[in-house]
């Protein structure tokens, strides 16, 4: 009990307790909310406030007088209005001297005390804003702790009020970072930016961010805005002096590669996004969902295409909405035949405090237990429980710690224990070592927990944005977007464990599915079908590749059957049935590199036929042969050397003690052994081409057969190029381009004989001129015409 504020009380229901609607005050000498509300009750009295209501809002901030030191009270300031600022004072923990009703020395000594605590200017008057910072029970005072953060953000909160008290109102700088702080950031941020200035932070505020970087001039203010938000969010200990300097550089670069931001050091829109608020920019893009649908192989087949990697799925229902959003066994063999990693959600309520209890936590770790075992979540998978409302500090303790130890308790050891929830309940968490990753709800950024409070050092996911099924892209569906760090826990489907009978493709053989009864789909267990291998022998034979014929529908064979529907106009969603096969029937046989080489450069191919009037299967065919339709190799241009064409053309006598040829073998001697220069694919190649370049570049670069076309670069000249190297450099660049100098190499080689040949379909002089081998190599040729002809 505190006499000045017990004095206080008795003279507020003294003076205005006949007052009607005043509220009258619990004498009690102890300061809280409801003595403050008599008292700006009884000053919006004074001052000729309308509704009297006890808030110092705008109205009573505007008909506020501002308040000097005097020895007398004068009619412009009645004596009550000092009588209510002194028992203010005394309230808020700042001595007047007295409760005189007089402005004299110990009263702006008061003032100067509660100014200098606030951060702005002592002069020792009252302003309107001064008054309505110190009539509320928040503590100007600050008590530095072992978080060197706490004296940063009452650094921030001080610089606040100094530089924009005046027009936003005074915050309270004890350090600790609370929704008043960061509202009253929004709003300098939107003055700096000339935005509407509402303490909200939306896309209008967001559209007038400035880009920030090392090289910007100006900007002082929003460069410190900058470093105070850093600090804020953990990442800058530093001066607030709005320089980009290489301090504010490594701080704001380690953040956004935190985050999951693209790290470059400069702060755009989106980094300013996820600096001023948990949720950032909505528009980021992301690899990670969760969802309360549940999702069919279409559903799944869609997120896939729209590059997701990681699907979050409940593993049971809610207890109490009736919404049916728990996986099903059916829809966990799509996800996994489709190649989605899954992450396991729990949740039956966890909306409000009242159901986070010790009892609970038990409870809900073993039907989790129960549940992931049965969708086959191997030990090593995640499962997060949810906290999924506004959690106050206060429930910390006795709530979430309790029902999260007894989760961790019931799960013993046979999953890991994730947390779904505000930014620093999973902190507390991960710090109390009862969970081992974080699934963050940033989208809630409104949330006690998540403002002011940095991503967990453990996240996996950052929930950022709800995606209703109206703005969908994938296939309708209501989901959240994710972030996926490198943390991310999601199962993969290799992981999974057997668990599940799942669609069994050897219930149908080829021609039932043909036929339009039953069909094929990806299979996770690795089951062998009759009829699937039937198929892949058809789908190699129509040149879409599936690997060797096994029976087994995986990865590789859904990638030949997508490619073949996609091909046909038929949606590449993996399944296989009446229409697919169909299509499979009508196809010719070809082969896989003929397929794809038109695919990819058909267009061109046909383009160069027609410029140099030659039949474009025969510039196919001669592809084919030569480089099975593939100018690079892992990147890098497909090259062959030939030590013979090397040894005759170069002066240097040294060649000859690096390469040889020995009973039709090429050689190159290297680390004190001799490598064959054919023997181990392209790494043989250019470490051979790479060592005749030490020796003589210009005839290392003509003794290499290069690209789709695989033209000598001795040939160079034919092929329209001042020098065997410019030839290399422009194959490495594209494979239009050597495309377009076979066209040429065959009109200008040897005065058109090659030309003439290809104009007869003289498939033997073709071989014979093009390979030095007629009988061998024609039906390779013959062949691979044919194959490039019936290709799609």
């Amino acid at each position: 009990m505190d006499s000045r504020v017990l004095q206080t009380q008795k003279w507020l229901n003294d003076t205005y307790g006949n007052v009607a609607n005043f509220p009258k005050v619990d004498e009690d000498g102890i300061t809280g909310n409801s003595t403050f509300h008599a008292l700006i009750y009884a000053l919006q009295i004074e001052i000729g406030v309308e509704n009297p209501d006890g808030i110092f809002g705008k109205d009573t901030l505007s008909k506020c007088p501002t308040l000097r030191a005097s020895l007398l009270p004068s009619s412009e300031v009645p004596r009550n209005i000092i009588y209510i600022l002194q028992g203010s004072l005394w309230c808020k923990g700042f001595s007047p001297g007295g409760f005189t009703g007089v402005f004299g020395p110990l009263t702006a000594n008061a003032i100067s005390e509660f100014q200098t605590a606030a951060g702005i200017t002592a002069d020792k008057v009252v302003y309107p804003y001064v008054l309505q910072g110190i009539m509320n029970t928040d503590s100007y005072s600050f008590q530095s702790t072992e978080d060197i953060y706490d004296t940063y953000r009452h650094e921030i909160q001080m610089g606040l009020n100094q530089n924009y008290g005046a027009t936003i109102g005074l915050i309270a700088p004890n350090g600790l970072w609370e929704r008043k702080s960061h509202k009253n950031l929004i709003k300098a941020i939107q003055i700096e930016w000339g935005a509407s200035v509402d303490g909200s932070f939306g896309n209008d505020t967001l559209k007038k961010a400035p880009t920030l970087s090392s090289k910007t001039n100006g900007y002082v203010n929003s460069k410190r805005l900058l470093q105070w938000c850093l600090t804020i969010n953990g990442f800058y200990l530093g001066s607030f002096n709005g320089t980009f300097d290489a301090n504010t550089y490594n701080s704001l670069y380690a953040f956004q590669e935190f985050v999951g931001l693209g790290a470059d050091g400069i702060c755009g829109k989106q980094t300013w996004a996820s600096l001023i608020t948990s949720r950032g920019s909505a528009d980021r893009n992301a690899t990670a969902l969760d969802t309360s649908t549940k999702l069919t192989l279409e559903d799944a087949i869609a997120i896939k295409q729209k590059n997701y990697t990681d699907v979050g799925r409940y593993l049971t229902n809610a207890s109490s909405n009736g919404l049916d959003k728990a996986l099903s066994l059916d829809e966990m063999e799509i996800l996994i035949a489709v190649g989605l990693n899954v992450f396991p959600i729990f949740q039956t309520i966890g909306n409000k405090v009242s159901y986070f209890t010790a009892q609970q936590g038990l409870v809900d770790g073993l039907a989790a237990k129960e549940t992931a075992q049965k969708f086959g979540f191997p030990p090593s998978a995640t499962i997060y429980f949810c906290v999924d409302y506004d959690v106050l500090m206060a429930d910390i303790e006795g709530n979430i710690l309790p029902y999260f130890r007894n989760v961790k308790a019931a799960l013993n050891n046979a999953y890991k224990m994730g947390a779904y929830g505000p930014r620093y309940i999973c902190t507390k968490l991960a710090e109390m070592n009862l969970t081992t990753s974080s699934f963050v709800c940033d989208m809630s950024s409104g949330f006690t927990c998540n403002i002011g409070h940095k991503l967990p050092d453990n996240w996996a996911y950052d929930q950022f944005a709800e995606v209703a099924s109206a703005n969908s892209t994938i296939n309708n569906l209501n989901y959240d977007k994710c972030i996926a760090s490198p943390r991310k826990t999601a199962t993969a489907p290799d992981d999974f464990l057997s668990c599940s009978v799942g669609y069994d493709n050897s219930r149908y053989s080829y021609e039932q599915v043909h036929s339009g009864i039953g069909y094929y789909q990806p299979d996770s267990k690795s089951r062998y079908s009759s009829g699937v291998k039937v198929m892949q022998d058809k789908l190699n034979t129509a040149g879409y590749d599936c690997g060797t014929p096994d029976g087994i529908f995986s990865t590789g064979t859904a990638n030949a059957v997508n490619n073949l529907k996609q091909d046909n106009g038929l949606s590449p969603n993996s399944r296989v049935d009446k229409d697919t096969l169909t299509v499979l029937e009508s196809c010719k046989p070809t082969s896989n590199g003929a397929r794809n080489l038109k695919r990819r450069l058909g267009s061109h191919i046909s383009s160069t036929a027609t410029q140099y009037n030659i039949d474009e299967d025969i510039l196919g065919g001669i592809i084919l042969t030569e480089s099975l339709g593939e100018g690079f190799v892992n990147g890098k241009l497909l090259i062959r050397f030939e030590n013979k064409t090397f040894l005759n053309r170069t002066n240097n006598s040294d060649g000859s003690s690096v390469f040889k040829i020995e009973n039709d073998a090429s050689y190159y001697y290297i680390n004190e052994q001799w490598i064959k220069t054919h023997g181990n694919g392209q790494t043989s190649e250019y470490e051979a081409f790479e060592l005749a370049k030490n020796y003589d570049e210009k005839s290392a670069y003509e003794s290499i057969s290069m690209g789709l076309p695989q033209i000598m670069g001795f040939n160079h000249t034919s092929a329209g190029y001042d020098s065997a190297q410019n030839m290399f450099d422009d194959f490495y660049a594209s494979e239009v381009s050597q495309v377009s100098a076979l066209g040429k190499y065959i009109v200008t080689y040897n005065d058109g004989i090659l030309l003439s040949a290809c104009h007869d379909r003289n498939l033997f002089q073709i071989a014979k001129i093009y390979n030095g081998n007629g009988e061998v190599y024609k039906p390779i040729l013959e062949k691979g015409i044919i194959d490039y002809d019936n290709a799609l």
